[in-house]
């Protein structure tokens, strides 16, 4: 999961706002026990995004116009990436297809000039979507446990056996490369 939260800082930072990151949101109103589905291919503004769905219309309604604003400063609002307070660091896979790491890792990084300001891209050779994680008691560690220790180590500045750029966490799964230097 923490993978999965860089990689979606990364994407919100990068690629100027969650619209661009995310298909569709899912937003759970337990209070009114209901959940309404927000689809980001269903307008290129807030405003067509509520005028596609009725639940949004509603809620649009029922908010006093307040709904539109919150949407629109959530969801559409890109992130400067001088703003952040901490460095991201962005593990890709080479073969993943669900969020290819051509158009969804490199570009962005490569367009933001991201890695000028300390934000790094590892891309994990061979490794797919699902490959890079790893769940209790399987018989080997994630393959990115390492790189994502030493760049922890490294960003609180702790002295430990492993660092980000002091390189050497790969392993014999698939090779892992800081290509920040080379965008």
């Amino acid at each position: 999961t923490h993978l999965a939260a860089l990689a979606f800082g990364m994407s919100l930072a990068l690629g100027g706002g969650p619209a661009s990151a995310l298909e569709r949101f899912v937003l759970r109103l337990p209070f009114l026990e209901t959940e309404i589905a927000i689809n980001f291919a269903d307008g290129e503004s807030v405003e067509q995004l509520i005028q596609a769905s009725p639940d949004l219309q509603d809620l649009e309604l029922a908010s006093g116009g307040k709904l539109l604003p919150l949407l629109r400063q959530v969801f559409l609002t890109p992130l400067p990436l001088e703003t952040f307070p901490a460095k991201m660091l962005l593990i890709s896979g080479t073969r993943d297809w669900v969020v290819p790491s051509g158009p969804e890792a490199i570009a962005p990084m490569r367009e933001s000039k991201a890695a000028r300001l300390g934000h790094r891209l590892v891309l994990v050779q061979g490794a797919d979507h699902f490959s890079l994680r790893s769940f209790r008691g399987e018989p080997s560690p994630a393959q990115v446990g390492p790189v994502i220790l030493g760049w922890i180590n490294e960003q609180l500045e702790v002295d430990g056996a492993v660092s980000f750029s002091g390189g050497g966490w790969g392993d014999e799964r698939g090779s892992l490369v800081d290509v920040s230097a080379r965008l």
